[in-house]
């Protein structure tokens, strides 16, 4: 009955997906070892083969279950992959059209076979690494019994390819990993050695040649030529990739008798080395006048790849480097766009070679307007002695840019050159990026700078900067963040960043949080004080229409609670008037039941910066709202006792935000008996206990990040990530059935680091916690252990029977805790006393 076997094994499949990630002793033997042993050709027959191969990979995708260690079992199944990946397939019915015939059923069947053969060998192919009693086992027989005839199975496959027939460019792909696997083993290189002699020059050669189908993609679709050739998945499937995989392989592990001329080792061996440069001479350098777009192609690519060998006169010097390096330059005026690219990514190879001594010798190049992303690298490479060449180079990106959208305007039409200019217009955009970043340390350039792009931000904050917004983000956040001053031409982009979020640009609220957030922390006067227009109240119209409004992306959601956060850690005692209407925002928001962990937690840690702002103020406004109390505190009681796997918090990741937590219920604690609602009066016990596991969960992180000990690991990684090779990077997506189930400078911006991330160990650290970027808002300054310490003191000082009645309702072990905590404070505090004291002696 084809329908009810078609179901059955689905549904073996899913029950497999289900227990793949699933230890043994958590699973039953799900799997029932009955291949069809039918001639029928029928593409039905080749599904249910296909369903079996996949329950089989999911069944022993972490490891082996103790059903299929047996030795009977496995030879069961080995021999049908075997008689599976020899199977003759019926090429009648194969699909005509190129496009189809890599989707024929019957190819895909064959693939999983061979996925599944190239895995067992790639982790089980040696047993002495195995750690497990059943793998161990596994692998030995597997070893000894299979590796050889899986390999002639391989091999039988390929002989199609030297006869002319086709075979699908994944199975291929599958077939030569396992060959390649097989190089390391002795009793199978002893197999594969004699099949060399035909294998090289009938199979593996012509895979790596410029294929008619190739030139047919090169001719219709350069843009699609260019991705393939550049894209790290593309590699993982690619046939070529493979046979070169398969020879730099042949030549490292079996060098005698083989090819024994890699790249790396020409580079290091003198022998080699000393023919390098004639080489390139002779045979390289007159590829560039080809007539055959692929071959000047590989020329430009060849000589990138050689660009930092020691040529006669040294190492990015010489008749030769220089012919090389002009050769790549003026290839990126070649009409064949592959070359272009090619030719491009070949001059950053030359630029990372030289010497800073030599970079005068490419003042042509930059006048190059195609060398514009060559020209990011210098910057790059020579950030340390830039100064003395940012304005002359910014002086010429502008000027760049400016023709460039010029010439764009003027041409007002035309799809492909729309996507060059904006293409060009990005890497001038980037490379003044990385010079602003360059001269960070030389902050009275930054005027000259600012006048010199100021016109390209004006213009680009409005809807014209919208295949661009990223990037002049990024230079108004280095602008303002580095200069010494902002100047009033500068905050006048202030109102149009915020006209451009509230209209289009909210995807684009996390880069444009950034520079809103050096505007306000490094020029709170003149944000406050500004009423035409009134600076304050644009930004609270922003909030409030984010949090408040529908439809807007959750990731950018987010970025609306943490600036909130801003305004009130830098305005602390000038924006009272906000914390009511925030915290209003807050609490409709929350309502609302957000699934998005990353948002629940920035809602939650920008209500504890209203607490701390003023704690007074804020239980007020929310004693004015009918069960705003309740709903508040209860949601910060629930995220901060939620636990999850060893203990540590399910919440909250950054330690930033328990710090916050932790400074938000202290000022909690703080307000006087008098001001403290009746609600939370009676909850100062859990208040207290509340910040105390927020405390011991930072203290747990600095220790954690003190001694190296992971703190930017993930808890919640994939256990068999480990055990992961190139073969199982293969989704189930690639057949096309079955769906498969950063970065500014740290100083100038810490929101990557605070978005919560439930897999996030409790150890991970924000990028703003090295270096210079550890004070950049006025509560970073504020120890709080210090500031829980003092105020239990205070409150054991003035209010003696309240810290009683809250010890009261404590256990032992929190009792305990407190003590150990507000111990550890004095311990800090004295220890910064010492600290002032020496360092005023030392003055």
């Amino acid at each position: 009955d084809q329908a009810r076997l078609d179901g059955a094994l689905s549904m073996l499949r899913l029950i497999a997906r289900k227990y793949e990630f699933k230890d043994d002793v958590d699973r039953l033997p799900l799997v029932q070892m009955s291949l069809l042993s039918s001639d029928s050709a029928s593409l039905e027959l080749a599904e249910l083969l296909k369903l079996i191969c996949k329950v089989y990979w999911s069944s022993t995708y972490m490891e082996i279950p103790e059903l299929m260690t047996h030795p009977d079992a496995i030879r069961a199944w080995m021999s049908c992959f075997q008689t599976l990946i020899m199977r003759p397939l019926p090429l009648d019915q194969m699909p005509s059209d190129p496009d189809s015939r890599d989707a024929w059923q019957w190819w895909k069947t064959k693939k999983w076979a061979l996925h599944i053969a190239y895995r067992m060998f790639n982790r089980y192919g040696t047993p002495d690494m195995c750690t497990e009693a059943g793998d161990v086992a596994f692998a030995t027989v597997f070893r000894r019994d299979w590796a050889l005839p899986l390999l002639r199975a391989c091999l039988h496959e390929l002989s199609g390819v030297a006869a002319g027939q086709y075979i699908a460019g994944r199975v291929c792909n599958m077939v030569l990993q396992y060959l390649t696997q097989a190089l390391a083993f002795s009793h199978t290189w002893k197999e594969l050695k004699v099949t060399l002699p035909s294998l090289l020059p009938s199979v593996i050669f012509p895979m790596l040649c410029f294929s008619e189908s190739d030139a047919e993609l090169w001719q219709e679709n350069p843009h699609e030529y260019i991705r393939k050739g550049y894209d790290i998945i593309e590699d993982l499937h690619s046939t070529k990739t493979a046979a070169m995989n398969f020879l730099l392989e042949l030549c490292k592990s079996r060098p005698k008798g083989n090819l024994d001329a890699l790249v790396q080792v020409l580079k290091q061996k003198a022998r080699y080395a000393a023919s390098l440069e004639p080489m390139l001479l002779q045979h390289v350098v007159p590829l560039f006048d080809s007539p055959h777009g692929h071959l000047r192609a590989k020329a430009c690519w060849l000589a990138g790849a050689f660009a930092d060998i020691s040529f006669q006169d040294g190492q990015g010097k010489g008749p030769t480097f220089t012919a090389l390096l002009h050769r790549c330059v003026r290839s990126i005026a070649d009409p064949e766009l592959p070359v272009r690219i090619d030719a491009s990514v070949a001059v950053r190879a030359f630029l990372e070679a030289v010497e800073m001594e030599d970079l005068p010798l490419f003042k042509d190049l930059i006048d190059n307007e195609d060398l514009t992303f060559s020209l990011e690298t210098v910057v790059e490479r020579f950030s340390d002695e830039m100064a003395p060449y940012a304005l002359g180079l910014t002086t010429h990106l502008t000027q760049q840019f400016w023709r460039i959208v010029s010439e764009e305007d003027a041409a007002g039409a035309g799809e492909e050159e729309d996507d060059e200019g904006a293409l060009a217009a990005y890497g001038v955009l980037r490379t003044l990026s990385t010079i602003l970043d360059s001269v960070s340390g030389v902050p009275e350039l930054y005027p000259q700078l600012e006048e010199l792009v100021f016109p390209v931000l004006h213009r680009y904050t409005s809807t014209d900067g919208q295949d661009v917004f990223e990037e002049i983000m990024q230079i108004i956040t280095y602008l303002t963040f580095y200069g010494k001053a902002i100047s009033p031409r500068m905050w006048s982009l202030y109102p149009r960043m915020l006209e451009c979020l509230n209209e289009w640009a909210i995807d684009y609220f996390e880069e444009v949080l950034m520079p809103l957030d050096n505007y306000i922390s490094q020029d709170t006067e003149t944000f406050l004080n500004t009423r035409d227009p009134d600076l304050l109240a644009l930004t609270n119209q922003t909030l409030e229409k984010v949090l408040a409004g529908d439809g807007y992306p959750v990731d950018q959601v987010v970025c609306a609670p943490r600036l909130m956060g801003v305004v009130l850690q830098t305005c602390r005692g000038r924006v009272d008037t906000c914390v009511a209407p925030y915290l209003g925002l807050i609490l409709r928001r929350l309502a609302r039941g957000d699934a998005d962990e990353d948002l629940h937690s920035a809602l939650l840690v920008a209500a504890a910066d209203a607490l701390y702002y003023s704690p007074a103020l804020a239980l007020r406004a929310l004693a004015a709202q009918p069960g705003a109390l309740a709903a508040l505190f209860g949601a910060l009681g629930k995220a901060v006792a939620a636990t999850r796997a060893g203990g540590r918090m399910a919440a909250f990741p950054s330690r930033r935000d328990k710090k916050l937590l932790a400074l938000g219920l202290t000022a909690v604690l703080s307000t006087p008996e008098a001001d403290t609602p009746p609600e939370i009066a009676s909850a100062v016990g859990q208040l207290a206990a509340a910040v105390v596991r927020l405390l011991l969960a930072v203290k747990r992180q600095e220790e954690e990040a003190a001694g190296g000990g992971g703190a930017r690991e993930r808890e919640g990684e994939d256990a068999g990530a480990a055990r992961a090779s190139g073969d199982e990077a293969d989704s189930e997506g690639a057949d096309g059935d079955e769906a498969n189930t950063d970065s500014d400078d740290d100083r100038v911006g810490r929101y990557g680091a605070t978005r919560g991330d439930s897999d996030v160990s409790d150890s991970e650290e924000d990028w703003w916690s090295d270096g210079e970027a550890e004070v950049s808002s006025p509560v970073d300054a504020v120890d709080p252990f210090i500031y829980f310490g003092e105020v239990l003191g205070a409150l054991g000082t003035s209010q003696p029977q309240r810290v009683a009645a809250i010890q009261a309702t404590m256990d032992e072990g929190t009792r305990a805790a407190i003590q150990g905590m507000t111990a550890y404070a004095a311990q800090l505090q004295q220890e910064k006393l010492e600290a002032a004291a020496a360092a005023a002696a030392a003055h």
